[in-house]
């Protein structure tokens, strides 16, 4: 049976970071920490560079972003989602 992660702990952080260099640092780091409940991935739009982090508790939440931050000072989190509205996909618009 898969553990329910209270809602006021689970977040997604977008993180705008300076270039794609960091971007890829940052992800190595993610990918190789074991916190299994801290999910990064990486997209761009354009010239701007984003890591995006799902995270499954508070603790979480402080770690990837001092984490983001320590590997790239200039990084600026763009998005928070506070909890999950709802389970499953988004409606489509």
């Amino acid at each position: 049976m898969d553990e329910q992660v209270p809602p006021q702990s689970w977040s997604i952080e977008i993180y705008h970071v300076l270039d794609h260099d960091h971007q890829q640092r940052i992800l190595e780091v993610f990918r190789d920490v074991e916190r299994p409940k801290v999910v990064a991935l990486g997209t761009q739009s354009e010239h701007d560079w984003f890591v995006i982090v799902e995270v499954g508790s508070i603790e979480d939440r402080v770690f990837a972003s001092r984490t983001i931050r320590v590997l790239d000072p200039r990084a600026s989190r763009t998005y928070s989602s506070g909890r999950r509205q709802m389970a499953g996909p988004l409606p489509a618009s």
